[in-house]
């Protein structure tokens, strides 16, 4: 199997779109000796990266947005503020079905998480 050949590694430079549909070709006919292995593996692996970001992105809006609506008193903004959170939430909950092993990341903020869905129905909680 050839990990890589210098006209693969220009294609994929040069055009992605065409290295993708060329390398899915490839794949599909089972002609494993010409898939530009190198740059498939770094594809597949920045996917799983992409996905950790795009959570963790997602989980810093949400707190973001959790702490302004409990302690900033602007209430022309908490209707802004509450529909980001339904969709940080919604958003989140969607990548985690597509990508139930994300469910490890979250376990470092679950009781994050959990304090701030208690302290978001009762603010005194957290004694402020």
């Amino acid at each position: 199997m050839t990990i890589t050949s210098d006209s693969k590694t220009n294609l994929y430079d040069r055009d992605f779109y065409q290295w993708i549909q060329e390398t899915t070709e490839k794949l599909k006919t089972k002609d494993f000796d010409h898939v530009d292995l190198v740059n498939l593996i770094e594809e597949i692996e920045s996917l799983g990266t992409s996905e950790r970001s795009e959570i963790l992105n997602r989980l810093a809006t949400l707190l973001e947005h959790l702490l302004k609506r409990m302690f900033v008193d602007m209430p022309q903004e908490f209707n802004g503020w509450e529909r980001i959170i339904r969709e940080q939430r919604r958003q989140i909950k969607r990548t985690l079905k597509t990508s139930p092993t994300d469910h490890c990341l979250l376990s470092n903020v679950a009781v994050t998480q959990e304090l701030m869905g208690v302290a978001e129905q009762r603010p005194s909680i957290l004694g402020f």
